[in-house]
């Protein structure tokens, strides 16, 4: 039960990125927590999207590579072909 919990939450944080970055628009209206505002429910969200954000790019940079590599490979494999 945690589990589903765990991912039902991280997939509700993915969409509120997502559709903050595709209506070009600020995460929670642009506000940010009051200075030495540390525990608050705001700090948490913003810590938690930049958390989303980096795993997000982190997995696009691990696409993007092996992509490369990929097509890397499917070049040389061409050029032998046609030698």
């Amino acid at each position: 039960m945690i589990e589903e919990l765990a991912i039902d939450y991280a997939a509700a944080q993915i969409s509120q990125v997502k559709k903050a970055y595709q209506h070009e628009q600020p995460l929670f209206n642009g506000e940010i927590p009051a200075y030495g505002a540390a525990d608050t429910a705001l700090t948490f969200k913003l810590v938690n999207s930049f958390a989303v954000l980096e795993k997000a790019q982190q997995v696009a940079r691990e696409m993007l590579n092996t992509c490369r590599k990929s097509c890397a490979h499917q070049a040389r494999l061409s050029k032998r072909r046609a030698n």
